[in-house]
């Protein structure tokens, strides 16, 4: 019996040009009504979660990719990177000319290389939009990529995430140098050069999956998650059901119990109803009501 459903945002709950389908919302309201509790479960920092996922009214938000645990308002578990463990990743960013950046609660910062990279990777994305439609589409995925290294200040702004980007050789020089400092939760190739993704160590969403099912004394048999991208394979691994997103990371497909639709085509929704967590005729009064 599910308990339970820890959903990733971007690309699984969310389509970062139409935002969160009617159907989707339905099916979640539907199953809060039957006591089942439903949790984002995001790489976002908090205050970089989108508008429309805040205004569902969910029972929690795992957001930094774990490293955030809020339950109905209430702030539950945080972890941070040491200030000097942000000063080894800057130095060696700024040795070799990486593209680096720090996420912290309210934000985040990054050098120009990395607002470069993700700025290309907006409008690759986007292509067939015009300049003034990304710039709307970014503005409501709470996303902005110009160069603010230089507004972070170490020991105040608590950073929780670091992301960096580079060829290959010298990001996996530095994932040996920030071992036992560090965990990887993404290492691939992205845009022609490769990604790696930080958080503080023993930190991953599977882990905070974890622990919120032990403070809600949930068995994992009785908890759900769906997720489409690689730091979303500890979310799957964590509960007892894992639904990967069709067109997400290949290696979801093969941790899964189950694979479905993207979001542009309600595949959480259809999930569910394939399930029989939701009744057969939502569909009639999310089209009619």
């Amino acid at each position: 019996m599910v308990k339970i459903i820890y959903l990733d945002i971007d690309g699984t709950l969310r389509d970062e040009a139409a935002g969160i389908s009617v159907r989707a919302k339905a099916a979640l309201r539907q199953c809060q009504t039957t006591g089942i509790q439903i949790v984002a479960c995001t790489g976002r920092s908090p205050g970089c979660v989108q508008e429309d996922v805040l205004a569902l009214d969910l029972d929690g938000i795992i957001s930094g990719g774990g490293c955030y645990i809020s339950y109905h308002g209430k702030s539950l578990s945080v972890q941070q990177f040491s200030p000097p463990t942000v000063e080894r990743f800057l130095a060696f960013a700024d040795t070799y000319r990486l593209g680096i950046s720090l996420e912290l609660e309210r934000g985040i910062y990054m050098n120009s290389v990395m607002a470069d990279f993700y700025q290309a990777d907006a409008h690759k994305k986007f292509a067939g939009y015009s300049s003034a439609e990304i710039a709307e589409l970014l503005r409501r995925n709470k996303l902005s990529y110009q160069d603010t290294i230089k507004q972070y200040r170490p020991g105040r702004d608590l950073i929780h995430k670091v992301c960096v980007t580079g060829p290959h050789d010298r990001l996996k020089e530095l994932r040996s140098r920030m071992a036992g400092a560090a965990q990887i939760v993404q290492d691939r190739p992205w845009n022609e050069q490769w990604y790696m993704e930080c958080l503080p160590a023993g930190c991953s969403k599977g882990t905070a999956v974890e622990r919120l099912n032990q403070v809600l004394h949930i068995p994992r048999e009785c908890s759900m998650s769906f997720g489409d991208g690689g730091n979303d394979i500890d979310l799957l691994r964590a509960v007892g059901t894992g639904v990967a997103i069709a067109g997400g990371d290949p290696r979801l497909i093969h941790i899964a119990d189950s694979v479905c639709e993207p979001p542009s085509q309600d595949g959480i929704y259809k999930e569910l109803s394939r399930r029989r967590l939701i009744p057969p005729d939502l569909e009639r009064s999310v089209r009619y009501g």
